[in-house]
């Protein structure tokens, strides 16, 4: 759709090109009384050739090719590392006939490659656990070019806590294993915190990520609240990671289509 868009005004564009030379080289000779002036006819053209010119730049070089998705969900502010945007909020969902609190995770990829991302929350001791015997909770995940998504986190809350406000520590690890690819948005995000990582045990968790042994180095801080009346205990906490969308060239969108049809 975008390229339609372009070819559209590069072809609207020659034609104000020609109309243009025509208008100053060969009407002031060939027909000086055309309506309602060669004058006219010159500035229009030139105002028609420069408005163009200036849309073709605007969409293909300046105009992001990525919807800021994230903002809708986090009210415009959320925090970023290295390309990759993300907000934490909660949400209550009911399993049976109880109530369960998941820390939801947004994240949207502001480039056209794909990343590897990991990031670290820290919530204040005993409050909430994603794991029995845990005291943070571990994103890992792999984000597609321009993705936006939500990884689901089931958490327990604890029963003092529940009505309250709370500060999370937040750090995050960004890697690009191919090429970062173009910039799809441009808006950063706010910076937040970083943490040693070894890279090739990155998506294994064990008790060292989830146990209070990473130290977050500057971590940003963000506030939740908790709700009432859920479960203050876990059989499981195993995250699902939902990809709504992800950013597709308008190539790969026919070439997707064809192969459907």
């Amino acid at each position: 759709m975008h390229q339609s868009r372009n070819n559209a005004i590069v072809f609207a564009l020659s034609a104000a090109i020609i109309y243009g030379l025509f208008a100053w080289l060969l009407a002031p000779d060939l027909t000086p009384d055309v309506p309602p002036s060669v004058t006219f006819h010159k500035y229009a053209a030139a105002s028609l050739t420069l408005a163009l010119a200036a849309g073709l730049v605007y969409f293909v070089f300046i105009r992001d090719k990525l919807s800021d998705d994230l903002a809708r969900v986090s009210g415009g502010s959320y925090f970023e590392k290295d390309g990759l945007c993300f907000f934490p909020t909660t949400r209550v969902r009911r399993h049976g006939d109880k109530l369960v609190t998941d820390l939801c995770l947004y994240y949207q990829n502001r480039y056209g490659g794909v990343c590897e991302t990991v990031i670290h929350i820290t919530p204040p001791s005993e409050t909430i656990y994603s794991h029995k015997g845990a005291t943070d909770i571990h994103f890992a995940f792999i984000a597609k070019p321009g993705g936006f998504g939500i990884i689901h986190q089931p958490v327990a809350v604890a029963r003092e806590f529940q009505g309250r406000a709370i500060t999370l520590k937040v750090g995050a690890a960004v890697r690009w294993p191919g090429l970062r690819g173009e910039k799809l948005r441009s808006k950063e995000g706010r910076p937040c915190g970083d943490f040693n990582i070894d890279w090739n045990l990155a998506h294994r968790l064990s008790r060292h990520e989830l146990c209070g042994e990473i130290e977050l180095i500057a971590p940003a801080s963000t506030t939740i609240g908790l709700p009432t009346d859920v479960v203050t205990d876990l059989k499981g906490g195993m995250f699902k990671q939902e990809v709504i969308s992800f950013f597709q060239s308008d190539s790969e969108r026919a070439a997707h289509s064809g192969r459907v049809a």
